[in-house]
């Protein structure tokens, strides 16, 4: 999950919770994953990360293949 620790102490109860949820969608996402059981009360989201979940992939592929670690170099170079 996102780090959001050094906000606690600015954002209200309802902030931190919104937050919260926020970053757990983001990681679903990022997983692959959609809510199940478990958070029932967020499967509302399943359709937006089933719709989300291809560009994502793609994008991914594209960052891994547009960009490589050169160890000689220590430094990240663009491959096209």
């Amino acid at each position: 999950m996102l780090c959001i620790s050094f906000l606690l102490d600015i954002l209200t109860r309802d902030e931190q919770r919104a937050l919260i949820l926020v970053s757990k969608m983001i990681q679903q996402l990022a997983n692959g994953k959609l809510f199940g059981d478990k958070e029932e009360f967020m499967t509302i989201l399943n359709p937006f990360l089933e719709q989300t979940a291809a560009p994502l992939r793609e994008f991914f592929d594209e960052l891994v293949v547009s960009v490589v670690l050169v160890p000689s170099q220590s430094r990240l170079v663009n491959n096209k």
